[in-house]
């Protein structure tokens, strides 16, 4: 998940769309949470959603309290 975020900073420093950032982070996480399945021995699809579900609604999160505090360039 760090990984997939820095690389979603990453993109936004670069001013692309947020289409992009979210596209980037939804392979990451795919590519994360099927990397963590085959390493645990696990059902790839079911850990693969488990990863990208939370990391939306983790990165989700986080935009909504950047959002309140009106936090930017951070």
């Amino acid at each position: 998940a760090v990984v997939a975020s820095a690389l979603t900073f990453s993109i936004d420093a670069l001013r692309l769309r947020i289409g992009g950032a979210i596209t980037l982070a939804t392979a990451t996480l795919t590519a994360f949470g099927c990397v963590g399945a085959v390493l645990g021995r696990t059902p790839v699809a079911r850990s693969c959603a488990r990863v990208v579900i939370g990391g939306w609604a983790i990165m989700g999160v986080t935009y909504s309290l950047m959002r309140l505090f009106k936090a930017s360039g951070i």
